[in-house]
């Protein structure tokens, strides 16, 4: 129930021009009074508490206590293209998003707008500035109809006194916020919203400077022992010098491991400077549980793992603060995904008797369409044996026929071609050499004769080694993976994988050749195997097409289930309907209905 709060000087004027009383709580009809621009969308009390319970820093509390709560917050809409929040104004409540998507914005030095990021329904907007007490450092706009519950500052202050676990999860999305808003990474989606984000706790990069702080301190001691001079002042030096880059590197790799929890996925990010480069994710529809793991210390301090289980593996958050807020979010969204299904669904149905009773030929399915190159029959594979193969060019990545195929990086085909390159060079060499006089080793003829053999053998050898590095690709088609590797003139060996049948995928770049020329492997877990993308360009991108394969492929085999269940519901309706019709009424029908007036 929501309530909204009317001035005595406006009550007056109601009463003077004899205006019916202001609503009753539960009854949303009235404007919202935040912005002059919104208004009030009818909405059921009981939907306002399911959204309720669904937001993370709420968790726990009784649907008594949370209807306490929704006495005090204002039901808002907003249309396409309306503010709701200007940069640089103060920022009077916090607005939970129950239905929707909005986009914050940022002003570049020519004054036009940027889209820093999007949030969809359960997003906590204005967190970070009400507990920074700051104003509004980007704009919100409404992308769609967006319905939002907008809780007044002073209200939501005495609430977090009296619960720091909220506290806690709302300090949790604030962060989140400001990070979301720094930081851009290029993996996410166009329309991927970052609900919970963050590194390791800080506790952490204490642990990891004690070394560094000893070696300095030791440094510091043999300089002063040597008094700035010979042997120990030399190596204190070394040592201050060894501390303080081994610290500035301890310090960045902290930095550059991340957690994010986005509307779709969970996602753990580990960079080793120079070293090690990896992306861990699983899809929210694959996710079973989120577990906890604490230490002594780590209750101490506020840090522990958290442990997202899927099908067949899990993915570990380590050493991560809030970790009971983390989980919380990631149960959130799981949710909101299941919820969201069920009404898309429903809407589905919905549409779909409506066209069977009220004749409407016009009327659509809400739900999402199957996407281009997608049929209902969706798990037959359509692919071609020789689609992707017998390509005698340098690309990388190309596509045919609705097929990503990938190659190995150059680098990997350089490392192939390296000794029979050297073996042709050292040939034209010799052959020179002995036709040029240089040297002296056969006639001419027998230079000729031997020199060209030479020749088209390590030619030979150079094409095949090509034409190997070639056929050994990787694809992606609409319904599977595959792993294709073909000898020139030898055996051919597939491995393929459905797309449903994937449960993660992790990138990994070793080395620093690996980080400077951007090449690694795509692990993709498949039940109890794995199919390995080896030596593949940007394997960050190679990750994003399987995660939208998949995705593609499982909203085509989820519309074609609903529409084979709407079409059987609309069967059976229609049969129901023409037994009535056939039906003739009886005597003992007409007596009943004469009972009624």
């Amino acid at each position: 129930m929501v309530r909204f709060r009317l001035g005595r000087d406006e009550l007056r004027e109601r009463r003077l021009a004899k205006e019916p009383p202001p609503p009753k709580r539960g009854d949303y009809s009235m404007r919202g009074l935040a912005d002059p621009a919104c208004y009030n969308p009818p909405m059921p009390a009981d939907e306002v508490i399911r959204h309720l319970q669904l937001t993370h820093f709420l968790r726990g509390l009784s649907d008594d206590r949370l209807r306490q709560l929704a006495d005090e917050l204002e039901l808002q809409q907003y249309e396409p293209g309306q503010m709701l929040q200007a940069r640089g104004e103060s920022v009077g409540g916090l607005r939970l998003l129950l239905s929707g998507r909005v986009e914050v914005l940022t002003q570049d030095r020519d004054g036009s707008l940027q889209v820093l990021t999007e949030d969809e329904s359960g997003a906590a907007l204005g967190a970070y500035e009400l507990l920074r007490a700051t104003t509004a450092s980007a704009a919100i706009r409404a992308q769609e109809p967006t319905t939002v519950l907008f809780w007044p500052k002073r209200s939501l202050f005495r609430f977090l006194e009296s619960h720091p676990t909220a506290l806690a999860s709302l300090q949790l999305s604030a962060e989140s916020q400001a990070l979301a808003r720094q930081l851009r990474f290029g993996w996410l989606g166009d329309q991927e919203a970052i609900f919970a984000m963050g590194r390791r706790h800080p506790a952490q990069l204490v642990f990891r400077l004690t070394l560094p702080f000893v070696m300095f301190f030791v440094g510091i001691g043999l300089l002063w022992w040597g008094n700035l001079a010979g042997w120990y002042a030399w190596a204190g030096a070394l040592a201050v010098v060894a501390a303080l880059l081994y610290g500035l590197w301890q310090w960045i790799d902290w930095r550059n491991d991340y957690f994010v929890v986005t509307d779709q996925r969970v996602v753990w990010l580990e960079k080793v400077v120079a070293i090690y480069d990896s992306r861990l994710e699983a899809p929210l529809h694959q996710v079973l549980a989120a577990s906890i793991t604490t230490d002594v210390m780590g209750r101490w301090l506020g840090y522990g793992d958290v442990t997202v289980k899927t099908y067949t593996g899990q993915i570990r958050l380590p050493h991560i603060a809030r970790p009971k807020a983390v989980a919380a979010v990631v149960e959130e969204r799981w949710r909101r995904l299941q919820l969201n299904s069920r009404q898309e669904d429903r809407a589905d149905k919905t549409a779909a008797v409506r066209q069977l009773l009220v004749g409407e030929q016009a009327v659509q399915a809400e739900s999402k369409a199957v996407p281009a190159g997608l049929t209902e029959t969706a798990g037959e594979e359509r692919q071609e044996p020789e689609v992707g193969l017998n390509h005698w060019n340098f690309e990388l990545r190309f596509e045919e026929r609705g097929v990503i195929t990938y190659r190995k990086h150059w680098a990997v085909l350089l490392g192939m071609l390296a000794l029979p390159s050297f073996v042709l060079l050292l040939l034209v060499g010799l052959i020179g050499g002995n036709l040029g006089g240089l040297l002296h080793w056969f006639d001419l003829p027998a230079t000729l004769l031997l020199g060209g053999l030479g020749l088209l053998l390590a030619g030979s050898w150079w094409a095949y080694q090509f034409a190997d590095w070639a056929n050994d690709i990787y694809q992606v088609s609409p319904t599977h993976i595959l792993d294709v590797y073909r000898r020139p003139l030898g055996r051919e060996l597939r491995r393929a994988a459905p797309l449903e049948n994937i449960l993660s995928t992790e990138v990994d770049r070793r080395g620093l050749i690996g980080l400077l020329l951007d090449f690694g492997d795509v692990r993709v877990n498949v039940g109890a195997e794995q199919l390995d993308f080896e030596g593949v360009f940007h394997p960050g991108d190679v990750q994003q097409d399987i995660a939208r394969a998949q995705e593609a492929f499982m909203a085509g085999q989820r519309a074609a289930r609903e529409k084979q269940q709407r079409d059987e519901m609309v069967e059976w309706l229609g049969a129901y309907h023409e037994e009535i019709a056939s039906r003739k009424p009886t005597a003992q029908d007409d007596q009943e209905l004469d009972v009624y007036p």
